[in-house]
């Protein structure tokens, strides 16, 4: 029998995040931040692994096969980031997934300013740390021709989490553009905690489609939310930071973790 994992609401989930930065939960925001970049890289890690495993297929295809794949295989993944804590453990990630030996490029569809530069902000110093390290960056005018000329492996889609609300303004509907360009072109998305442009709590609009269409896969963070109701792809839960507390309190399910695993995969009919 399928354990069933129960979904929060964008307001729980604030509620959620609230506390665990409050007194009692003891957690800073880039400590979360830090938590929720180790499970979105260990999923894509994961991810990527199956792909290449999928590659060694090319063995039996043509020479001319080969190298158009070989071509293919040079980007494997770019992170695409939004300005809030979405980008930020979007970032978070593409570190470790440098760490762990992928070829990583990111996306700022709205660069970091000077003004936040100089105030320290975490995400100027989370993009700090990546540059330091040598990572690629791409422009938001070079997004969609990296996507659709070398196919990455995987597109992580790091731009909105559960706070967002509303229309998706420029320059990210831009960004979201490009992403599901790219994905008719067999590329694979995994979003961050939400797929980015959905109403949190309702799923995607149709009636006024300005979101990420067709996610390969979904990583919910602390909890699903709402939305994953209504998502039909593969599904992961990461974000291993769940109190008891929380737990009894704001009708969170912790899923089954393996070892040290960071995420975990779920059942697609297994949420409440």
């Amino acid at each position: 029998m399928t354990r069933m994992i129960r979904t929060v609401s964008a307001a729980t989930a604030a509620a959620i995040d609230g506390y665990l930065m409050g007194p009692q939960g003891g957690y800073g925001l880039e400590q979360l931040m830090e938590l929720a970049g180790l499970a979105v890289a260990e999923c894509s890690y994961q991810l990527v692994g199956e792909m290449e495993e999928e590659k060694e297929k090319k063995k039996a295809l043509s020479k001319h096969e080969q190298q158009i794949l070989s071509e293919r295989e040079k980007a494997k993944i770019i992170v695409v980031v939004g300005p809030g804590n979405n980008g930020g453990d979007g970032l978070v990630a593409a570190r470790h997934l440098h760490h762990f030996g992928c070829a990583v490029s990111v996306c700022l569809p709205r660069p970091v300013s000077e003004s936040d530069k100089a105030k320290g902000h975490v995400t100027a110093r989370l993009v700090a740390q990546l540059v330091a390290l040598g990572i690629d960056f791409l422009p938001l005018t070079g997004l969609e021709p990296a996507l659709t000329s070398s196919t990455p492996t995987l597109i992580v889609d790091a731009l909105f989490g559960f706070s967002f609300k509303g229309a998706v303004r420029e320059p990210f509907d831009q960004a979201i553009k490009a992403i599901n360009n790219a994905s008719s072109l067999h590329s694979r998305i995994l979003s961050v905690d939400i797929p980015s442009g959905w109403d949190v709590d309702k799923g995607y609009d149709i009636s006024s489609p300005q979101g990420i269409k067709n996610p390969y896969a979904l990583l919910s963070l602390t909890a699903p939310k709402y939305c994953a109701r209504f998502f039909q792809g593969r599904h992961f839960i990461g974000g291993r930071f769940v109190t008891p507390f929380v737990q009894q309190n704001f009708g969170v399910d912790i899923p089954n973790y393996h070892g040290s695993h960071q995420c975990v995969e779920i059942p697609y009919d297994s949420l409440a």
